[in-house]
């Protein structure tokens, strides 16, 4: 079983839905972030990730985030 991917259970359909393998009520889905999310990239992109990093002197993570504001802003003013 996969973390966090546990099946519901309930005395019906909607009930299986609302809560969770742990009984713990599942939340509901809404518009909150927390900031972190995993992705996966194909090794050769994150090679060139880390190495842009370096040569520009930042972390992945900073240099991640830039590109993804840079590439939002643009969309936007499309």
């Amino acid at each position: 079983m996969l973390l966090g991917c546990g099946i519901g259970y309930g005395l019906n359909f909607r009930e299986a839905l609302n809560y969770g393998a742990s009984g713990d009520k599942v939340p509901k889905p809404g518009r909150s972030a927390s900031g972190q999310w995993r992705q996966r990239v194909p090794k050769s992109l994150h090679s060139r990730l880390v190495t842009r990093a370096e040569q520009e002197g930042v972390s992945l993570n900073t240099l991640v985030t830039a590109m993804i504001a840079e590439g939002l802003g643009k969309r936007k003013a499309n």
